[in-house]
């Protein structure tokens, strides 16, 4: 309970130097407002804004509970190169992707055991990797493996 009292005393000290106390010609406060009245202060504030809204709107729909988005496809070398040709492709059926999002809590439940959202330290995947990609990783980490083990 004491250090209840000292803490709102020292609080209320605090506020009353920062109104009444004059540090040249405004007082703590208003040096304070001033500083995020200037041009740049606004310009971080809303440059702020804007980094973190992808991540206030994340948050806001997993409190909500609505899954994300499907996040279109990149464009491939192959998708860029037939808009050259003369001749119109057919459209291409459409393929699952991993980014779906199952629906219903079983699906879910099950897509977790499936497929990890997550790697070992807690970041999203950036890429995805062909089936032959990862095979040449897995070579190319076994022949690091078996060349630091002859060192």
């Amino acid at each position: 309970m004491l250090k209840l009292v000292a803490l709102v005393a020292l609080f209320a000290g605090f506020c009353w130097v920062g109104t009444h106390l004059q540090l040249g010609p405004h007082t703590l406060f208003g040096h304070l407002r001033a500083i995020a009245q200037t041009k740049e202060s606004q310009e971080l504030l809303d440059g702020t804004r804007e980094s973190a809204k992808p991540l206030v709107d994340d948050v806001r729909r997993r409190i909500a509970g609505v899954p994300a988005p499907a996040k279109p496809a990149p464009p491939t070398e192959e998708a860029e190169s037939s808009t050259d040709s003369s001749k119109p492709e057919p459209p291409k059926e459409a393929k699952p992707t991993d980014d779906a999002k199952p629906s219903s809590k079983d699906e879910l439940a099950h897509a977790a055991h499936r497929r990890p959202d997550r790697g070992p330290d807690g970041a999203r995947p950036q890429e995805s990797l062909t089936a032959s990609e990862r095979h040449r990783l897995r070579r190319l980490i076994s022949s690091a493996e078996g060349a630091s083990a002859r060192q």
